[in-house]
């Protein structure tokens, strides 16, 4: 990619975006209100979950996920990363086997969080930005985090009505993001609609933190997704999904600027937005009987409550299972064969 390339795709990205939100997982689009009240201790009454799911919230030539932990109509945790074609940079796992092959020639994707050093610089270098981009991400997160969706709402309304000549940061305190609203509108997006990888069930989440990472797969063509939801050692929930390079929808932005990133006759997918579709061709090919997202849920469930040492003791079980025994046994629901590689990169990842 040449200079001036690469100076188009990052100024690009700080227009605001017009792209409509897409969300992974939901069976439903509508919300009902809970009638419920607030719980009035620490503990969550609701039962324990992370939401997640992609978007668009910032230009074309990228695309977001978001995670959010809800403690009844609060939101308790949310965390944002996203991804762009650069053209240097750390790339995603697997960047250099077969998944790095749907990439076009000379770029890489990348998350813009473990990219944060080289992405901020460019951003001040040509937007004058005056701080990192985790900082401004993680003002908006700490902003969200404690605030009903309502709130959050009404903060949305607050910066639709900021003249031209006000700051992001005179609504939410940290964030200089031009797009500041469309990063909080995520958040309250998957909240709402979000696929939902449910946990224990219940919690005291005031000391829980929500850690974020990518991990390789147990091939080299895709990369996971992975969030997990901790209290010391203990993990209280965990969300996973896999991006590849094949036949599918594609995630936001991919008919738009992102997609200029791929390689002739590629696209990239989520595999929970995918579900159907991904699931049937796993049926025909390697006679799966259910359905992709029923076996990741079952994994999910698995290490809800349990500590990382005893997860690690549900893979060495695994791995001591002969050529007649069946995963299901040893995690209930799953029917991946390398369910040890999801559990991996769970605890890799609470680690």
């Amino acid at each position: 990619m040449n200079k001036r390339k690469l100076l188009l795709l990052l100024s690009c990205s700080l227009v605001l975006s017009t792209v409509p939100f897409q969300l992974v997982g939901a069976e439903d689009s509508s919300v009902e209100e809970s009638t419920e009240e607030v719980a009035t201790d620490e503990v969550s009454e609701n039962g324990v979950s992370i939401k997640m799911a992609y978007g668009a919230p910032h230009g074309d030539k990228s695309f977001s996920v978001t995670y959010v932990v809800m403690d009844g109509d609060v939101v308790a945790k949310a965390l944002i990363d996203e991804f762009q074609f650069l053209a240097d940079g750390e790339a995603v796992p697997n960047s250099d086997g077969a998944f790095g092959e749907g990439f076009a020639e000379d770029v890489i994707l990348a998350s813009k969080r473990q990219n944060d050093e080289a992405y901020s610089a460019n951003m001040t270098e040509i937007a004058g930005a005056t701080q990192t981009y985790s900082a401004s991400m993680d003002a908006v997160q700490a902003f969200a985090e404690g605030k009903t969706l309502d709130e959050i709402n009404d903060a949305l309304e607050e910066l639709d009505g900021l003249e031209d000549d006000a700051s992001p940061a005179d609504v939410v305190s940290g964030s200089t993001f031009v797009d500041t609203r469309g990063y909080l509108q995520t958040i309250v997006d998957v909240a709402e609609n979000g696929f939902e990888f449910t946990g224990v069930e219940s919690a005291d989440l005031s000391n829980a933190e929500l850690i974020y990472d990518l991990q390789p797969t147990s091939g080299d063509s895709a990369v996971s997704l992975v969030a997990v939801l901790k209290d010391g050692d203990t993990i209280l929930a965990a969300a996973q999904d896999e991006l590849q390079f094949t036949e599918g929808e594609g995630v936001p932005n991919s008919d738009a600027g992102f997609g200029e990133g791929f390689a002739e006759d590629n696209v990239l997918i989520s595999k929970l937005m995918n579900d159907e579709s991904y699931s049937a061709r796993m049926a025909e090919i390697a006679n799966a009987t259910q359905t992709y997202s029923e076996s990741l849920t079952a994994i999910s469930q698995a290490v809800a409550g349990k500590t990382v040492e005893e997860v690690e003791a549900i893979i060495e079980e695994l791995a001591g299972l002969d050529e007649d025994g069946n995963v299901a046994d040893v995690v209930s629901g799953s029917t991946f064969a390398e369910t040890s590689i999801y559990l991996d990169a769970i605890i890799n990842t609470a680690k």
